[in-house]
């Protein structure tokens, strides 16, 4: 008789706890989707400040070896849309910054964008002289000796 009432009992329980089930995915699925959606954010956010870093050392570069700068900023709008390119010419150095907003992708957090900045220098090149005739030897990591 004892064995009986303990299996209601737990019959019971189950049934009670049918609903709970529901609500704790119907909570569950929404949280997953919102880290879901920062997760992607903040790939989004590594990605953009890559492209920004290859962006200012490519244009410090291009600048460095007298590449006409309309020609550097369109480049960079084209690949980075929105991309803001700051120079600045000291003596025989040229540095160059690229900055972006970059927005979350829920329009109800618009007001959370972060700035992504990237910045390089380089070493003004002589003008009119070919990259053969330069003294010195490329290494394997790009620089001359």
């Amino acid at each position: 008789m004892g064995m009986a009432i303990a299996m209601r009992k737990n019959h019971r329980r189950r049934q009670r706890d049918h609903g709970y089930v529901i609500v704790e995915i119907a909570f569950a699925i929404p949280a997953l989707f919102l880290i879901l959606l920062v997760l992607f954010w903040l790939v989004a956010l590594g990605l953009s400040h890559s492209r920004a870093v290859d962006l200012a050392q490519q244009a410090a570069r291009s600048l460095a070896r007298g590449v006409d700068p309309g020609l550097v900023d369109n480049t960079i709008e084209r690949v980075m849309p929105g991309a803001q390119l700051d120079v600045q010419f000291s003596g025989e150095k040229v540095k160059t910054t690229v900055r972006q907003q970059v927005s979350p992708p829920i329009p109800l957090l618009s007001g959370m964008s972060f700035t992504v900045e990237a910045s390089s220098t380089a070493l003004r090149e002589p003008a009119g002289v070919p990259w053969a005739e330069l003294p010195g030897e490329f290494t394997n990591d790009g620089y001359i000796e």
